[in-house]
């Protein structure tokens, strides 16, 4: 489907190569790639990498100006050789920065390995709450799916919209403009967007599991189940994955930890500026270029990776993951059991689900457009 506006946290370029490169059946996290290229060819490419973030920073040429600046003056004579000794007021001792790093390098993997694992603990909550969404359309199909297909349809509505609204507020898009996309792709009804629109962006995925609550409970009613505490865990469930989705979003790592990692990287880049300028080695700034770079591209790394709901290379492929779980949705709500002949209720097995797409083709919506509505 044409996901666009707030849709488009993950940008179209970094989805289009996952679904084309990725195995069958595979979901990838992020950009894929190839560990069978080499060490080489994988170092010198620049795109999709850390290398143009750090670039884009002040901080990487502010350095390297200082370093540059000390470099050219003790190699001119400004900054006279004989003032930089170690016994001397100028001179500054390779021990005493190699403590410095030491610290700042282990406190630097400490924050990096964090913001791993928050990485990682994000990418499973989110994968297991679409996991949820297909379990939970699964199950209502089945047991509602004859008598109350009506309600069945509503319900999971309902819940597909409570999930892409999920994806919005934690991806930090216009809670409003997230609704009308979601009008837009068909999920939701111009008057269920009306009724939302007076609550706030962070209620409207809990309002909408409570809605699919309210029409699973008459829908079991009418088809006489009693399958309704089943289907009301897997809708818990579903709100429970997305409340420690935006729980772990929420709990970052604390400000004086953050502020004390990057005065810690700020004094040893300027130890490093100074002492390595002292030499007349000429591969003197290359070096200081490569160390600061490491240094600076780990941290610019760790911190993308603290909200993985955005347009970096690192970035969950959000827009992939909705089409993939509103086409999974497709397949379980509207597609029945082949019968020998190959016909199912007079139409082919597929018949549903493309005339569904060629619908979505021509008038640029998704399968759900065609929704029946629960009667009032």
């Amino acid at each position: 489907p044409p996901w666009s506006g707030a849709l488009r946290g993950a940008g179209s370029a970094a989805a289009a190569p996952v679904a084309d490169e990725s195995p069958e059946g595979v979901v990838a996290m992020g950009l894929p790639y190839d560990p069978n290229m080499g060490c080489l060819r994988t170092a010198i490419a620049v795109s999709h990498s850390v290398l143009p973030h750090v670039f884009r920073g002040m901080e990487f040429w502010l350095f390297m100006f200082i370093h540059l600046v000390l470099y050219f003056s003790y190699r001119s004579g400004i900054l006279n050789p004989q003032w930089t000794k170690v016994t001397e007021d100028w001179g500054l001792n390779w021990q005493a920065v190699r403590i410095v790093t030491t610290i700042t390098t282990f406190f630097e993997v400490f924050y990096f390995n964090q913001c791993f694992a928050r990485y990682t603990n994000l990418y499973n909550k989110t994968r297991c709450l679409m996991c949820d969404t297909c379990t939970f359309a699964m199950v209502i199909r089945t047991f509602h799916g004859e008598a109350a297909q009506q309600h069945c349809r509503a319900t999971v509505r309902c819940v597909l919209a409570s999930v892409l609204a999920h994806l919005h507020s934690v991806g930090g898009g216009d809670s409003d403009r997230s609704l009308l996309e979601i009008q837009r792709l068909g999920v939701l009804k111009q008057w269920e967007v009306m009724g939302l629109s007076h609550h706030s962006g962070a209620n409207r995925p809990m309002i909408l599991l409570q809605w699919a609550g309210l029409i699973m409970a008459k829908g079991d009613k009418l088809a006489k189940t009693n399958a309704v505490r089943q289907m009301t865990q897997l809708v818990m469930k579903i709100r429970s994955g997305q409340q420690e989705t935006s729980d772990i979003l929420g709990l970052q790592v604390p400000y004086p930890y953050y502020h004390l990692l990057n005065s810690m990287v700020c004094m040893n880049l300027i130890m490093w500026a100074y002492v390595m300028a002292l030499t007349d080695s000429v591969f003197a700034p290359m070096v200081f270029g490569c160390c600061m770079l490491i240094f600076l591209g780990m941290m610019t790394l760790a911190d993308e990776m603290c909200n993985p709901f955005g347009s970096d290379a690192v970035d969950f492929t959000a827009i992939a993951w909705g089409s993939d779980l509103i086409d999974s949705v497709a397949n379980v709500c509207e597609l029945n059991f082949p019968s020998i002949g190959g016909q199912c209720s007079g139409e082919s097995p597929n018949s549903a689900m493309s005339t569904r797409r060629s619908g979505m083709d021509k008038n640029q919506t998704t399968f759900i457009e065609d929704f029946a509505e629960v009667d009032e």
